[in-house]
């Protein structure tokens, strides 16, 4: 088993005042990874990983760390996470911007209220927005 280290760091000024700060945080016990460019459509959607009863390729038990990173210049790409009962949530992922989760859940609500239902999300797609492109997929799973 490894471990997972992720730092972001700030650095910024802005108007003489330096804003300098970073946040560490460590996954334990990672068991299993997945480490890959795919190329994703523009004509249609395409899987980018999916929660599965057993693992290959990208389809996992549980997620615990995703990073998406769109290697594309110009494009934007839009990351679809979706439920068993197709709620969607959609970020468009700009050209060479990068977005990261720590979990597969999402809350989902009928009436838009912050506090909905709690569900884990199954699928992670793509589709970019007028020519196909790469996107940088690194999982990160532990396994109880």
């Amino acid at each position: 088993m490894s471990n997972l280290t992720v730092t972001t760091s700030i650095v910024l000024t802005h108007e003489g005042t330096t804003h300098d700060f970073s946040h560490i945080q460590t996954l334990t016990g990672v068991t299993n990874v997945f480490d890959r460019v795919l190329t994703i459509d523009s004509a249609t959607v395409s899987t980018i990983a999916t929660i599965a009863a057993e693992n290959g390729g990208a389809a996992f038990k549980d997620i615990n760390y995703i990073y998406i990173e769109n290697k594309d210049t110009v494009n934007f790409c839009n990351i679809g996470y979706k439920d068993t009962g197709g709620s969607t949530v959609y970020f468009p992922l700009d050209a060479g911007r990068s977005i990261y989760f720590w979990n597969n859940q999402l809350v989902v609500s009928e009436t838009g209220a912050v506090l909905g239902t709690l569900v884990d999300w199954d699928t992670v797609t793509g589709q970019f927005d007028t020519l196909d492109g790469n996107l940088k997929v690194f999982i990160c799973q532990v396994t109880p």
